[in-house]
């Protein structure tokens, strides 16, 4: 007598079954990875500018000022120089952590940036005539002699500090990927 051998393999609903589930996973995950890469970006962006500013008050505890903006109250690639040389406040100055590598073309920077991947930097004092800027006109306490800039999410350079309108702080709590700039303001 011959027993009939039947294959057993998955049935279609089966499969499908287990497609929806692996579907419903991935579009949870996916988001939450997302986020936490630009989570990341963000905190690497706020340490950065930490590290620059402990180098600018180092440079101002040696020259009893900090380094000039070539035209107040913009930036400009050598204004952060004196932090390397001739004395290495810094070995180098980090990459913002929104350009390089990961949004801009190499056209973009060189266009402009001048070709300068890193954090920007305002000295107050130099543009309102040795006055701390009152951080009050942006909701903030106190006052601050310097800005340490980064682009932010979406890469968008339009930080002007003469008025309130005239900068956005980023804020993560507006959403992922939200308009304005990380900065960090100096004592």
């Amino acid at each position: 007598m011959k027993h009939k051998v039947r294959n057993r393999g998955f049935t279609l609903i089966e499969l499908m079954t287990v497609m929806v589930i692996i579907s419903l996973l991935a579009s949870i995950a996916v988001p939450n990875f997302l986020n936490a890469t630009l989570r990341a970006r963000t905190a690497r962006a706020i340490c950065d500018q930490e590290l620059v500013m402990w180098a600018l008050e180092t440079y101002r505890l040696d020259a009893e000022a900090y380094p000039v903006n070539r035209v107040a109250g913009r930036f400009s690639p050598p204004d952060l120089t004196p932090l390397t040389i001739p004395i290495p406040y810094m070995m180098a100055l980090p990459p913002d952590a929104y350009i390089a590598p990961y949004k801009l073309t190499e056209k973009k920077i060189k266009e402009e940036r001048s070709g300068y991947i890193g954090y920007t930097y305002v000295n107050f004092l130099q543009q309102y005539n040795g006055e701390r800027l009152p951080l009050s006109r942006f909701g903030g306490n106190g006052t601050a002699n310097y800005a340490v800039i980064s682009v932010g999410p979406l890469v968008v350079e339009d930080v002007s500090f003469d008025e309130a309108s005239g900068f956005t702080s980023y804020n993560p709590s507006n959403g992922v990927v939200s308009y304005g700039n990380i900065v960090t303001f100096g004592p």
